[in-house]
């Protein structure tokens, strides 16, 4: 078979192309196929990236309890009671802490030395970011607000209150 030249003047046309024979593939394949492939490869790699962004995400939200508890204790070792601290979840990267502690000990001078700390716990990791706020205790603290500004985990117990249980 002769072999042809495509001119600019030519209709683009696939018939017009041939396979060469120097090529060491034996099959050729679809428009159709190589669509479906290229599609389902970019499903696999949503679903693995998924499931990367999510142990990543578990991995923070449990550094972010872990380094909680620790808070508390030091707030402990300060003399501030804390009775409840609730996280929101705000990115893969970015968490919220919110400490509800004795009224008495946040408009106590000594609290100063726990926002000491906190900034510099915010300020250390570079993986992932934790914020930190401060809430006096209240008896008519309710907690679904606090959930409703999107803390949804929580730990420890508020002392009894009249309005409502935590």
């Amino acid at each position: 078979m002769e072999k042809q030249l495509i001119n600019a003047g030519t209709t683009r046309n696939p018939s017009n192309w041939q396979k060469d024979k120097s090529s060491k593939s034996e099959k050729l394949y679809t428009k159709d196929e190589l669509i479906k492939w290229y599609l389902q490869g970019r499903k696999d790699a949503i679903e693995e990236e998924k499931s990367i962004l999510l142990e990543k995400l578990g991995e923070n939200i449990k550094s972010t309890q872990l380094l909680a508890e620790e808070f508390i204790n030091d707030m402990d070792q300060a003399g501030i009671k804390s009775y409840k601290v609730h996280l929101r979840i705000n990115s893969i990267k970015l968490f919220d802490l919110l400490f509800v502690v004795d009224k008495n000990d946040f408009n106590n001078d000594k609290i100063l030395t726990i926002y000491k700390k906190a900034r510099s716990i915010k300020n250390s990791n570079k993986d992932y970011r934790v914020e930190f706020s401060f809430l006096p205790f209240h008896p008519e603290i309710n907690p679904s607000r606090i959930a409703s500004d999107g803390y949804l985990l929580s730990y420890g117990t508020l002392p009894k209150s009249r309005s409502s249980k935590a």
